[in-house]
């Protein structure tokens, strides 16, 4: 989609623009000698309207140099050369002759730089140099014909109140003869109230004769005496309305004769202002003398509504002020600077300005205005501007057009994720393509062939490319020039400076070929890279694509990808399966997984199985999922065969394991029973042997029963010990909560009566909350509790100490079986006891029947320690011991803080 509108703005659009534009558009590029030194321009691009405008032909303008194409153009070359070297653009006028029979035309140039060259629009201003000239010979056969009446003549504006009541004129203009008359000069007459001149005109009517004129337009004549000293006597007086104003003719008819003479005159002169009147205003340009002094339109053939061809200006100075709230707020202070020029402005030469003047609906018209100085005073100092004003709207909203478009042409080839470019063909002379050059081109076009965009737009490709005559994308963009033929392709280039993978595409639009490029030098790698990691798989891995039919429906799949592993499950090279329907591939046993394969296809669901096949009369068990990837589906095989050999085997195991556990169950049962019955008759026939015949055996029969009663408690009490050994091993129940510090106290609670008669001190800190079994963490407690009161120093009170803290694997010291990356809770409970000797090995203190003091004759079976490792093992811990003979006893208890889940 983005190739085809880049490709519609670029053909279509963009040239659609330029070739509809009324100005002429020339797009010429330097020609540099030595020294990179401007020596010529060559034109590279003429829309219709330049060569119109030029007069002259395609080929005798493209590839032309400026200099073959005018005869002088030194001028213009030297202005091309100051736009390209400081980058400022340029306006001028210039005018040109088609042919030297014919008047020139006049052109105004606008220059701007682009690129190494320059980009020229020639707008036709002949209309407004010949209206200039019209204005002139009008205006001043308008003043020669009023200077060379014998009548006095003036134009005057209406002055108004308030209230819009017409109190007074004021005078416009004036002939000579007027000055004369009345004995004033015309300059100081312009301007002044006609009261102030003619003072009885308000008590012989002449004044209220002229305001009715001018409301209700009908001319009036009279013959009346005037009292003015200057003036005395009889006068014909002629008012014609005039706009807001009047036109007046005073004739003195002390002269009978003379009268039908002026009044001829009167009447031609009358025809001639209509005649003058009537041109200017019919042309749709507006025309305006101002006084630069009084900021007050001497003329003005438009009213203050610019759109008005039949208006003429009210007051002067209210029409200046109205123009100037019709201009565009942004152009007033330049149109009043524009105003402020002609203050300096040389005579013969012309200022120029393009402003814009909001119309009924606010929406900006914008003139151009040309001018030049009017009238100058005594001391030459420049008192009136004369301007003529072409509406150039059409002209600036398609220059607009054209450079908006222009922008967002680039600024969508600049922000495509793609190289872009325009080629056009060169042909040898048989009209053969023999090479490109670049025509148009974005960024990532020129980055990805390795050189600058000025390089790519002033070379040909063989240049920028050493062997691109030799490629295959030579040959692909050659049928596109030639023949119309697009393509689509992945190639691989290394022609010196680039190197990789790219998608490229070329479609032939005009002239041109749009050719765009994509890197893919990532991606193909990420592929080879995901393809070795494929490879590398234990799994054999497939990708497939639908088949369907014209309803569709699916009908089969094809195998488009397969790894190592896939060869090597099929007994298949690749080459083999590769493009091979899918039911084909399957075996016979296989042929119900086809249905489900369609299942995941439709519904997007996953599917796991598992499935036999026998081969050479062998069985193998596989694990296949299948997943859906657009129209196709990703097949992964596992080969579980072994898997399955080693779960039958452990089940097996398990079952075995089960039964021992009976067996082991059954002993149990048989300790807790039938070994307890005999020691309890033992010590039974004891107790009966002391009470009866102590008095008869003697005292050495009675230590001998003793000791045979003890031998049977010690025996009793190792059953007891080996029975609870037993049950650890056993499965136990599910793991719970178990508040440590409640426990502990619990079971301080039960050794009371010892600590009170060793007089033991306790110290409990902050213990966890772990998970556990309740029953086992007992016996581990009380055990090491009950150990560390056992084993206490003569004539010194135990001091016992149980507390923990949280550490990381890696910070406990090395201590084996920690895993490093794990949280443990350590449970610290050590002792001021006797301790243990220093040369016994602690992990030999934990195996059965190892007694720490057996020399010192105290109770016990050499079974709880044990007992505790098994427990802090049956909860996935370490327990370790630390010895510190005659000092004590330290035991480090380290259970994972996430527990373990049983």
């Amino acid at each position: 989609m983005l190739d085809s509108y880049v490709n519609q703005l670029s053909s279509a659009t963009l040239l659609s623009i330029v070739e509809s534009s009324q100005n002429g558009i020339v797009v010429l590029t330097a020609v540099r000698g030595e020294k990179e030194i401007i020596e010529d321009f060559e034109v590279i691009y003429s829309n219709t309207q330049a060569k119109k405008q030029l007069g002259l032909a395609e080929e005798q303008v493209l590839n032309k140099r400026l200099t073959a194409i005018f005869p002088s153009p030194y001028e213009l070359l030297f202005r091309f050369k100051q736009v390209v070297e400081t980058g400022l653009p340029e306006r001028f006028e210039l005018p040109y002759n088609l042919a030297t029979a014919l008047p020139s035309i006049w052109y105004e140039c606008a220059v701007t730089k682009q690129d190494d060259g320059v980009v020229v629009t020639l707008t036709d201003i002949t209309r407004q140099k010949q209206a200039f000239q019209r204005a002139d010979r009008m205006i001043t056969r308008l003043h020669s014909v009023l200077d060379s009446s014998p009548a006095a003549v003036c134009l005057m504006d209406a002055m108004r109140d308030p209230e819009t009541v017409i109190t007074d004129f004021r005078f416009v203009t004036l002939n000579n003869f007027f000055s004369q008359m009345v004995e004033r000069p015309v300059e100081a007459l312009i301007g002044e109230r006609f009261l102030s001149i003619f003072t009885s005109a308000s008590s012989n009517g002449l004044l209220e004769t002229f305001i009715q004129v001018v409301q209700t337009g009908i001319p009036f004549f009279i013959d009346i005496y005037l009292e003015e000293p200057a003036l005395q006597g009889w006068y014909n007086v002629t008012a014609v309305k005039q706009a807001d104003g009047l036109a007046v003719t005073m004739l003195d008819i002390k002269d009978r004769k003379e009268i039908a003479r002026l009044r001829a005159a009167e009447e031609k002169l009358r025809e001639r202002e209509h005649f003058i009147c009537q041109v200017v205003q019919s042309t749709p340009d507006v025309i305006s003398v101002l006084d630069l002094d009084k900021k007050e339109f001497i003329y003005l053939n438009k009213g203050t509504d610019l759109d008005d061809p039949d208006s003429l200006e009210a007051t002067p100075a209210i029409c200046y002020t109205e123009v100037l709230t019709l201009i565009h707020p942004d152009d007033r202070a330049l149109v009043e600077a524009y105003n402020e020029s002609f203050r300096t402005l040389p005579d013969g030469e012309f200022n120029t300005v393009e402003y814009r003047v909001m119309d009924e609906t606010d929406t900006p018209v914008w003139y151009k205005a040309r001018g030049r100085v009017f009238k100058r005073d005594h001391a030459g100092r420049a008192t009136q501007r004369l301007c003529i004003s072409q509406d150039i709207t059409q002209q600036v909203l398609a220059g607009q057009q054209i450079r908006e478009t222009a922008e967002r042409l680039q600024a969508v080839l600049d922000g495509a994720p793609v190289g872009i470019g325009m080629l056009v063909p060169v042909r040898d002379a048989q009209g053969q393509t023999v090479d490109f050059w670049t025509r148009a081109l974005n960024p990532r076009f020129a980055l990805r062939k390795g050189h600058s965009m000025s390089d790519m737009l002033v070379h040909p490709f063989s240049d920028l490319f050493p062997t691109f005559h030799r490629s295959d994308l030579f040959n692909q963009l050659v049928q596109v020039a030639d023949l119309n033929h697009s393509f689509r392709k992945e190639m691989y280039i290394n022609d010196g400076r680039t190197k990789g993978w790219y998608q490229l595409s070329a479609i032939r639009e005009g002239d041109s070929v749009i050719v765009t490029s994509v890197d893919i030098s990532d991606r193909k790698q990420a592929e080879d890279t995901v393809q070795q990691m494929l490879n590398g798989s234990m799994a054999a891995i497939a990708q497939l694509k639908a088949v369907r039919d014209t309803d569709g429906a699916v009908v089969d799949f094809v195998v488009k990808a397969v790894n190592v592993a896939g060869e090597e499950l099929t007994r298949l090279p690749a080459d083999d399966l590769i493009g091979q329907p899918i039911q084909d591939v399957l075996s016979e046993d296989m042929a119900p997984l086809y249905d489900d394969l369609v299942d995941v296809l439709i519904t997007g669901q996953p599917l796991r199985m598992q499935f036999e096949l026998t081969y050479e009369q062998v069985d193998y068990w596989f694990d296949l999922s299948v997943v859906k990837q657009d129209d196709g589906l990703i097949l992964t095989c596992l080969d579980v065969s072994e898997i399955r050999r080693v779960q039958q085997q452990l089940e097996t195991t398990i079952g075995e394991l089960k039964r021992s556990y009976g067996t082991l169950e059954h002993l149990a049962l048989i300790a807790s029973h039938d070994l307890q019955e005999p020691l309890r008759t033992i010590q039974a026939l004891g107790d009966i042997v002391i009470s009866q015949y102590a008095d008869q055996s003697g005292a050495g029969n009675v230590e001998i029963v003793h000791r045979m009663q003890r031998s049977a408690s010690q025996m009793q009490l190792l059953v007891n010990d080996l029975l609870t050994y037993s049950r650890l091993i056993l499965p136990q129940q599910a793991f719970q909560k178990i508040n440590l510090e409640t426990l502990v106290q619990e079971i301080l609670a039960e050794l009371s009566g010892q600590i009170q008669e060793k007089r033991a001190q306790v110290v409990v800190e902050s213990l966890p909350v772990i998970r556990g079994g309740v029953a086992q963490w007992r016996l581990l407690v009380h055990n090491l509790v009950a150990n560390s009161l056992l084993c206490s120093r003569p004539g010194i009170a135990p001091e016992v100490q149980i507390r923990s803290r949280t550490i990381a694997g890696r910070a406990a010291g090395g201590i084996a079986g920690l895993e490093a990356n794990r949280t443990y809770y350590e449970i610290r409970i050590s002792d001021n006891g006797i301790g243990f000797d220093a040369n016994e090995d602690p992990d030999h203190i934990f195996d059965l029947s190892q007694r720490l003091h057996p020399e010192t004759g105290q109770a016990g079976t050499g079974i709880g320690l044990a007992v505790c490792k098994r427990v802090v093992e049956n909860h996935g811990g370490i327990i370790i011991a630390q010895r510190t003979p005659g000092e004590g006893t330290t035991f480090l208890i380290y259970i994972p803080v996430s527990g373990r889940q049983l």
